[in-house]
């Protein structure tokens, strides 16, 4: 059957599907979103498990699609053991005739990878990202999102029939990532590495001074005892000679003092006696 488009009608004999135009239209604009602004339908960390799909705008088989405000998504539940990854899409259905953005939960698993895109007659799907939802979050972090909207395979941008293959580009940027992030990945851990190799030589060298400290510290305390108790003995022992040599000394010169004033004592009495005699002879 021969076919053509688009004339004037005349009285209402050239009327047209919807599908036709976008059958016409798919035929020379490629899938995909459109690359201005460059955060075009970009999906970003939101709040705990809610996403955020930017404002923009995407074409899928002849259709078009635009979302004029902040899109928020959630993000369903971590599973308790396993991680998985989700797929952000962008969704064309011919059964519901509109285009939105779904998010398509993937399994958990180890490892986890991410769900099929569909593209089938009634259904067509244009990846956006890939959210990796670790065993058991509570929320959904930049890190955790994987932006596939350059990847010719996933979504790509939206071009005339000579399509430009972004694929090349993205994969040279994903591998540049990943290296990046492999290398700041092994920096940290050598910086971490280092650190707690410095930490424990300072733990050994503070525990060898203190050890060291705690030694000299017995050590000194028991010469300073000893020497304490020898200078004591010895004080001890001046004490006591000097005591007893004072005490011999002192009893010796009162000896001699009380012998000294017995004589005395006698030689007075013998001269009273005397003068008594004298008295009574007269």
């Amino acid at each position: 059957m021969e076919r053509s488009a688009f004339f004037n009608s005349v009285a209402g004999d050239r009327k047209y599907k919807a599908e036709t135009f976008a059958g016409y239209f798919s035929k020379f604009i490629t899938n995909g979103i459109f690359p201005l602004p460059a955060d075009n339908l970009r999906i970003a960390a939101y709040d705990r498990m809610d996403i955020k799909a930017h404002k923009g705008t995407g074409y899928i088989n002849g259709y078009l699609y635009e979302n004029t405000d902040s899109l928020i998504l959630k993000v369903s539940t971590a599973h308790g053991v396993k991680p998985r990854i989700d797929k952000v899409v962008l969704r064309w259905s011919q059964v519901d005739r509109n285009i939105g953005i779904y998010i398509r939960e993937g399994i958990p698993a180890s490892p986890p990878t991410p769900p099929t895109l569909e593209r089938g007659a009634d259904i067509y799907e244009l990846g956006l990202a890939n959210i990796y939802v670790a065993q058991g979050a509570y929320e959904i972090r930049e890190a955790d999102i994987t932006d596939i909207r350059l990847d010719t395979e996933s979504c790509g941008i939206v071009n005339s029939i000579l399509q430009a293959d972004t694929t090349a580009i993205f994969n040279q940027y994903q591998s540049w990532f990943n290296l990046r992030t492999n290398q700041y990945n092994a920096e940290l851990n050598a910086f971490l590495a280092e650190y707690e190799q410095n930490k424990a030589d300072w733990q050994t060298e503070l525990n060898s001074w203190t050890e060291a400290k705690k030694l000299w510290y017995e050590n000194n305390l028991t010469q300073f005892l000893n020497e304490y108790a020898l200078a004591k003995a010895e004080w001890l022992t001046d004490m006591n000679e000097w005591f007893t040599t004072t005490t011999s000394t002192f009893e010796a010169e009162l000896l001699t003092k009380q012998e000294e004033y017995s004589t005395r004592a006698e030689d007075y009495l013998a001269q009273i006696e005397s003068l008594r005699d004298s008295c009574y002879s007269f």
